[in-house]
């Protein structure tokens, strides 16, 4: 999944440029369609990533401890395999 992750990351960033040189005063439909390949495979690889599951984090002080999402720290409980706020997978 990781490999998959950076290939859409290297997708971004190319069809982004594309976008930027072929962009211009007067609309153009080629910068256009790659700005949205651009942002789909951005969207992608993010949605990628939060299947990879993070371990939980402790927050808290005194005797209130909980457990958190990596991500957003949204309060998870230790049963959990995905937030609820966010939807990371945690484990």
């Amino acid at each position: 999944m990781e490999e998959l992750i950076k290939i859409l990351e290297e997708m971004k960033n190319g069809f982004l440029t594309m976008a930027r040189e072929n962009s211009g005063p007067e609309p153009n439909p080629i910068a256009y369609k790659a700005y949205q390949i651009s942002k789909a495979s951005g969207q992608a690889a993010d949605a990628l990533r939060r299947n990879i599951p993070q371990e939980m984090e402790t927050e808290g002080g005194g005797s209130t401890w909980f457990l958190v999402c990596p991500e957003c720290h949204g309060a998870i409980d230790a049963k959990d395999k995905y937030c609820r706020y966010c939807g990371q997978a945690v484990k």
